[in-house]
């Protein structure tokens, strides 16, 4: 039998810049492997587990909505 792959696990994080959600590896990576937000590009980001209120997003999407 050959060695198994080693298993690769994603969290969830939502990006500081626009407030998308999309998935990053857990374990972090160089920036090919683990790239910014694939909306904005922008490489900032919070787990979804870390409660972010309405007043610390809104200003950052409301910037971008003009």
């Amino acid at each position: 039998m050959g060695e198994e792959a080693p298993l690769t696990m994603y969290q969830s994080v939502r990006c500081l810049e626009c407030g998308t959600i999309y998935s990053k590896p857990e374990r972090g990576g160089t920036l090919i492997v683990n790239p910014g937000c694939p909306d904005c590009g922008y490489v900032g980001w919070l787990p979804l587990t870390v409660p972010v209120s309405r007043e610390l997003v809104r200003p950052r999407l409301y910037r971008h909505a003009h």
